[in-house]
């Protein structure tokens, strides 16, 4: 890592940014994945970005270090080689409140009762390339306000909506034309469904969006409120 990026990057906002990024990736990822979404996180020009990954490949051996001592505070589960996963730890740093919220579309309800049971997981696949892209397409900036939220430490966060949720009932697609990128208030209204869409509500619409799926949201997402 550059003397600049140290300047900007104190060691528990770096921290704060893998598992970030690997919450971004549905909780678990390659270190390959990890470095990909970090480096499209990073306002950096492209030569800065060449600089940082090509030439100065201790920047990946500094982030290594990182994935050690995330392991050793119990924020990260190191899984097969070169694999990580976010541990309920990682996530309450993330989210420290860890309120409780209402019940939201795009979440399977959780079991609160004490206990343990056997389970089978079924996990669905979610395709982190084409977020990273249609991310990149918006400038990392909100479809429906504009709104672009820089960090302290420079890194601009956004992040990706499916109109009609995935997995059961709602067996919505991980495709673009289900897709939709927005600003963590946008993503909340949309996924408790106190929000109506309309593509005349798009500030920034340059990817094909699907009507069916924009009416399954108003008629079945959608409360009112």
């Amino acid at each position: 890592m550059t003397r600049a990026m140290k300047a900007r990057n104190p060691d528990n906002t770096v921290e704060t940014v893998v598992l970030q990024c690997i919450n971004d990736l549905g909780g678990k990822a390659s270190s390959k994945e990890i470095y990909q979404a970090i480096t499209d996180y990073v306002l950096l020009s492209e030569n800065d970005l060449r600089a940082s990954f090509g030439k100065r490949p201790q920047y990946h051996n500094e982030l290594r270090g990182y994935f050690s001592i995330l392991t050793r505070k119990h924020k990260l589960d190191r899984l097969k080689k070169g694999e990580f996963r976010l541990t309920q730890e990682g996530l309450l740093s993330l989210d420290p409140l860890n309120r409780p919220l209402p019940k939201c579309a795009d979440l399977d309800d959780l079991i609160t009762s004490p206990g343990r049971v056997a389970t089978t997981i079924s996990r669905i696949l979610r395709d982190p390339f084409m977020v990273r892209e249609l991310k990149k397409k918006y400038k990392h900036r909100c479809q429906l306000c504009g709104t672009g939220l820089e960090l302290p430490n420079r890194f601009l966060y956004c992040e990706a909506h499916h109109i009609r949720p995935l997995g059961k009932p709602h067996d919505g697609h991980d495709e673009e034309s289900n897709l939709l990128i927005v600003c963590p208030n946008h993503h909340v209204l949309l996924d408790y469904g106190a929000m109506k869409l309309s593509q005349t509500k798009f500030r920034f619409s340059n990817h094909d969006i699907a009507i069916k799926n924009i009416e399954y949201h108003n008629r079945w997402i959608y409360k009112g409120v």
